[in-house]
């Protein structure tokens, strides 16, 4: 018992010490849930005064966070940067097939609830802020180091961000 106090006491403080680790499945996933709840949110607005209320509380919120996580996603490359493998495993996970499709169902998600928003919305600061959500959300496309990518994996990607151009167009018009 003497000799177990100490050991679990150790693993507890190193445990708190370095803390959660932070991977490029925890960071991509993550990304990923936001994009969707972004899209998630625009569904709850039905007409000019939900426009208006959720995107006065939102957007703002909505800003923060993206900015939360691209200040996360530079650390995570920062630190990794040396770590050829971790930053190669990371591209990889950015081009999957799987997790493009999702990323670009929340594209598609957004354009389409953005569109239909604007249909019924006539304050122009309001629209302003769904137009400026869409164009965010729209320049979001996980930029791999294409020379670390299996040709398959480059090709794919490709074809993916010349799906989101069309939407990176519409967002800026």
């Amino acid at each position: 018992m003497k000799v177990l106090v100490p050991v679990l006491g150790t693993l507890v403080l190193l445990t708190g010490v370095s803390g959660c680790g932070e991977g490029p499945v925890n960071m991509l996933r993550d990304e990923n849930n936001f994009l969707a709840q972004v899209a998630d949110t625009l569904l709850l607005v039905v007409d000019e005064d939900s426009a208006k209320r959720i995107g006065d509380r939102q957007i703002f919120s909505f800003q923060t966070t993206w900015e939360k996580m691209n200040k996360r996603r530079e650390n995570f490359l920062k630190v990794a940067g040396p770590d050829k493998d971790l930053i190669r495993a990371f591209n990889g996970m950015q081009a999957d097939e799987a997790y493009l499709k999702e990323l670009f169902g929340h594209f598609e998600r957004t354009d389409r609830e953005v569109t239909r928003i604007l249909g019924f919305v006539k304050d122009k600061e309001t629209r302003e802020k769904y137009e400026a959500v869409r164009a965010a959300f729209c320049q979001y496309l996980p930029m791999p180091d294409l020379s670390m990518l299996s040709e398959e994996q480059k090709a794919l990607f490709e074809a993916y961000q010349k799906k989101t151009q069309k939407f990176q167009k519409q967002g800026a018009s």
